[in-house]
């Protein structure tokens, strides 16, 4: 019988000093998964753990099958040996560390099952979500108010670059430390802290990103309408943290747009965020509606959107013409789509669909595909999970940003989403009780 000593029982400094890389992850980003140590960045051996400890996950299959399902367990090593095989039997010479970045969605699966073995030998309290809205104020502070020109200069020198934080790190922090405190924290000082919290991140996030502006503003809504009963106890307490949400809404606003604090330009500044990532296609004008199909493409009016559709769909004829449908284009080369010059990032280094589905897809073909499916299915199918209708209210808005974003190839969204998704599955001290 499995013994659950040898994770982490006894270990609290591993714990913490996990939880908080995690909090340093959280508050830079990209920047600080991009710190070299010993020639690799952080990233990379966030990757390469993931990709040794589903070693352990074979090892020791017969636990997690038991702790979990045999459907999500055997779901997980059919992907893996997917893997294997399409490396086993692609042509390509080259054989280099590209393999593991371009497969990275397969092991960042790994951390479901070591947050697993965390939650269940750690009690969860609420210092750690204090430390959280912390971590959250300063993501708001740099990214609105100010970024230290000595931190900055530091990420210059040791990282691989230094970048603000994307709209997708941030939902992903915001979305975890304010989901799972709700649940925890049922006291009414909790939901007000929630609602100060998001003022101040919702409008950087609906900023920086549209997809992830759907997402979050989703999440904020049921999260809202989930905790309704907090607003059923003091009338003039709601009024006042609706005026103070306001408030801190429109001056996190001018900070973003123009940094002019009168109240006449508030409707303008408000406006500038929601409207500052909406770039009408250089193709067509400003008439065309927002979708529309000319010459049996889809098009899109905002460029930015535009830019995924003509991507996604020159990648799926790309898969069909070169017979690539079942196994894909394979993990030891980018997928020849993104070479095009059409499809290049800022950075002129396009590795990525901008579609966690598509991504699969593209690498790993549609049997990948059909099993990355079937494993979250398996997910929500599971008899164990807790709280199931809580379950998806953390779930869909992830998942939706996924679609429109490279974010389940980060290594810092990856771990955070299926670290944190095993929270589900621990029934001991188990925090979906709280609510």
């Amino acid at each position: 019988m499995f013994s659950q000593k040898i994770y982490f029982e006894n270990n609290v400094i591993i714990f913490r000093v996990a939880l908080f890389l995690i909090f340093l992850a959280s508050i830079f980003g990209r920047s600080f998964l991009g710190l070299y140590i010993f020639d690799f960045r952080i990233g990379e051996f966030i990757v390469g753990f993931g990709f040794i400890y589903s070693l352990t996950i074979f090892i020791y299959r017969r636990y997690y099958r038991v702790e979990f399902s045999s459907f999500i367990v055997n779901s997980y090593f059919l992907l893996i040996m997917l893997f294997l095989l399409n490396i086993f039997f692609d042509n390509s010479q080259n054989f280099t560390t590209y393999i593991f970045q371009s497969s990275s969605y397969i092991w960042y699966i790994s951390y479901l099952f070591l947050g697993y073995n965390f939650f269940k030998s750690f009690k969860i309290n609420k210092k750690y979500f204090v430390f959280g809205y912390i971590g959250l104020f300063f993501v708001y502070f740099l990214n609105t108010i100010y970024f230290p020109n000595i931190i900055q200069n530091i990420f210059q020198q040791y990282s691989d670059k230094f970048q603000f934080n994307k709209a997708s790190e941030i939902s992903i922090f915001y979305i975890c430390i304010t989901f799972f405190s709700n649940r925890l924290n049922y006291e009414r000082k909790y939901f007000d802290v929630f609602i100060i919290t998001s003022s101040l991140i919702l409008p950087i996030v609906i900023f920086k990103s549209r997809s992830a502006a759907i997402a979050v503003v989703l999440f904020f809504v049921f999260e809202v309408i989930s905790l309704r009963k907090n607003l059923y106890t003091n009338s003039k307490r709601n009024i006042f943290i609706v005026f103070l949400f306001v408030i801190l809404f429109s001056f996190t606003s001018h900070n973003l747009v123009d940094n002019i604090y009168t109240i006449d330009e508030t409707e303008q500044a408000i406006a500038g965020v929601f409207t500052h990532k909406y770039v009408y296609s250089n193709t067509y004008d400003g008439k065309m509606p927002l979708f529309y199909i000319f010459e049996d493409r889809l098009f899109s009016a905002d460029g930015n959107l535009n830019w995924r559709l003509q991507l996604w769909q020159d990648g799926l004829h790309s898969v069909v013409n070169e017979n690539k449908t079942i196994f894909g284009f394979g993990y030891k080369n980018p997928v020849p789509i993104f070479n095009d010059l059409n499809y290049s990032t800022l950075d002129g280094n396009n590795k990525n669909a901008h579609n966690y589905f598509l991504n699969v897809l593209f690498t790993g073909g549609i049997s990948a595909l059909l099993i990355v499916i079937y494993f979250f299915y398996s997910i929500l199918n599971t008899k164990k999970l807790n709280h199931y209708r809580y379950f998806l209210n953390y779930l869909f808005p992830l998942t939706f940003i996924s679609l429109f974003d490279g974010s389940m190839e980060n290594p810092y969204f990856g771990l955070m989403f299926y670290f944190m998704l095993s929270i589900f599955f621990v029934n001991k001290n188990n925090i979906m009780s709280k609510t």
